[in-house]
């Protein structure tokens, strides 16, 4: 299970959904929390929870058209939730905080359409196989090796050799940390990069910076992360390993992890280990790593400027989809276009990161002439109630639009 704390103590946890028996959406993420809520939680707030989950949430997996999906990308979180009738005490003590460590940002600045719920309530769990790092990178960097490429660190792109002819990118302009620059020629490129450093490379390739879907990029925003690991010199107990904080500092939000009770490697330590990562963290960025570290044997802080996706109202327009108007650049990561027609894998997660990059890799093979050999799995199908709301409710809007209407709701 897992926890979320506020100034007055802990005020709710959440269970594993997958141990439990599925209900249809979205009523098991909703009643199976609902009796682990603290007293702060009233029932005119139970309420408007209930008006969330059947309401704005339940609406949006209906959005299965490009104009309805614009219309709430261009609404904030926040006003989603008023609409829904949301009551003010929800939305400050529990909405706002989750939202803050989901999607790295304050309601207000978050695109409607972004806070979604999983489509079924056994998909809230997670279970991390070891590391990231471990189970992908590693294997995938042995493979390369072995086929006789390198792979360069401490490289990175600055320039684009084009081809207008051909409208192919035939060569990647890329510096090392000296300063030296490289052309390195190449028959098919994928970026698989942040929102930030696609920023930086287009803002120093007249190629891309010429083309409409790579000039968009720049308006696109970024979330400051602060992450912390702290040594403890006694164990710490705590009631559950997985936690999440807010209501300690404006506009941030933060999760702890006990890493003792997670990880193998840190079982046997004497002394609590603790992963505390802080979202939204732009005021905690300038502060001295003694400001924030107290009462701690050893730590380790690492400050990410501008390294999460703000996925912010109007947002969508300016995503980049896997296909460019260059005939051989793809790309790839959880800042790609996830609108109607997109895979299920959405959101700031290492799904959509993952299911981009073997979509990108098809595309590219394909580009030469080469057979697409990966297989991408699409995510579980509509539960029928689901189905059958989304296709009565197209239909309505389609039927609305041939006499040239439109609904005042969105």
């Amino acid at each position: 299970m897992s926890s979320f704390y506020s100034p007055e103590g802990i005020q709710v946890e959440a269970p594993v959904f997958n141990t439990l028996p599925r209900l249809p959406t979205p009523l098991g993420s909703f009643l199976y929390t609902s009796s682990y809520f603290r007293a702060w939680l009233q029932k005119h707030d139970k309420a408007g929870n209930w008006s969330l989950a059947l309401g704005s949430r339940f609406l949006m997996n209906l959005k299965n058209d490009e104009e309805t999906y614009a219309s709430y990308d261009a609404m904030s979180a926040r006003e989603l939730f008023r609409k829904a009738g949301v009551s003010a005490k929800l939305y400050r003590e529990f909405l706002q905080p989750i939202v803050l460590v989901t999607l790295f940002a304050p309601g207000e600045q978050l695109s409607g359409e972004d806070f979604v719920d999983c489509p079924c309530g056994s998909s809230w769990s997670v279970v991390l196989l070891r590391s990231v790092a471990e189970v992908i990178f590693k294997p995938w960097l042995e493979l390369i090796n072995s086929q006789g490429c390198r792979v360069l660190g401490n490289n990175r792109v600055v320039d684009v050799i084009h081809d207008d002819e051909s409208n192919k990118i035939t060569g990647i302009v890329a510096m090392d940390g000296s300063g030296e620059r490289t052309v390195y020629d190449a028959d098919v490129v994928v970026f698989a990069v942040g929102v930030q450093a696609m920023q930086r490379i287009v803002a120093s390739s007249p190629a891309l910076a010429g083309r409409p879907e790579f000039a968009t990029i720049s308006n696109l925003g970024t979330v400051d992360v602060l992450a912390t690991r702290l040594w403890l010199d006694r164990r710490v107990p705590l009631k559950n390993p997985s936690n999440v904080l807010a209501g300690f500092e404006p506009t941030t939000g933060a999760t702890v992890f006990d890493l003792n009770a997670l990880q193998n490697e840190f079982a046997d330590e004497p002394g609590s280990v603790f992963e505390v990562d802080f979202y939204h963290a732009n005021q905690l960025l300038p502060l001295t790593d003694d400001a924030v570290i107290k009462k701690v044997i050893d730590s380790s802080v690492l400050r990410f400027k501008g390294a999460v996706t703000l996925f912010g109202p109007g947002s969508h327009q300016h995503m980049p989809s896997t296909t460019t108007s260059f005939w051989n650049v793809f790309m790839s990561g959880d800042w790609l276009q996830q609108g109607p027609g997109a895979h299920g894998a959405r959101g700031l997660s290492q799904e959509k990161a993952s299911v981009t990059g073997l979509l990108a890799a098809n595309a590219a093979a394909s580009s030469l002439g080469l057979k697409s050999q990966v297989e991408v799995l699409p995510v579980e199908e509509d539960e029928a109630h689901i189905a059958a709301r989304k296709s009565a409710a197209q239909t309505l809007r389609q039927a609305a639009r041939a006499f040239g209407l439109r609904s005042p709701f969105l």
